[in-house]
């Protein structure tokens, strides 16, 4: 593969031909995951993770970003996007979640993720989605330096060595980029 940084990164939603390789990427995330925490990850079965990615493009509120560079998948990230029920204290406020955001480890730091996010972050912002959080286990110090980088906050630890990250909507007051960071996690507990 050529350097990402010589092709163009474009970013569009998953279809049942990117099957194989969300796949790949899948188990390169579980591999990870099990090589820093072997004590939290578990092996994830191959057919598991292909009938999970089949479902997810049908899934209401689900959304499955693909990224490419020269007509290869180099990326992907699967969110979910619904209202929050809010609580006696809280008014409901609609969210986006994002569960996973993976680059091939050959194309990362060439900007694929950056443009995950950027997609994500611009179908949320015109679905009136108010907050966007992810978590990233607390072992997985290049995720954390990215998200960082971007401009997501850790709001808090959480078990099992995960931290929530947030960003809430430009009504907030946000600056150029139209989100700022906040401690929206906290306050869905």
């Amino acid at each position: 593969m050529k350097s990402v940084s010589q092709s163009i990164v474009t970013i569009r939603r998953a279809v049942v031909a990117d099957l194989p390789a969300v796949t790949r990427l899948r188990q390169h995330l579980s591999t990870a995951g099990r090589s820093r925490r072997p004590d939290i990850y578990r092996p994830t079965p191959l057919g598991q993770t292909e009938a999970l990615f089949l479902t997810q493009l049908t899934y209401p509120g689900d959304a499955i970003y693909v990224a490419e560079a020269d007509c290869v998948v180099i990326g992907y990230a699967w969110t979910n996007t619904g209202d929050g029920t809010g609580n006696d204290g809280m008014f409901p406020r609609r969210y986006t979640y994002v569960y996973q955001l993976v680059v091939d480890p050959a194309a990362q730091q060439q900007g694929a993720g950056r443009a995950l996010l950027a997609a994500i972050e611009a179908d949320a912002t015109a679905d009136g989605v108010e907050v966007l959080q992810l978590n990233v286990d607390a072992t997985n110090e290049e995720a954390r330096v990215f998200y960082d980088r971007v401009g997501w906050a850790t709001v808090s630890e959480m078990r099992h060595g995960t931290n929530p990250l947030t960003r809430e909507a430009a009504a907030r007051g946000a600056g150029a980029s139209g989100w700022v960071c906040g401690n929206q996690l906290k306050r869905w507990r």
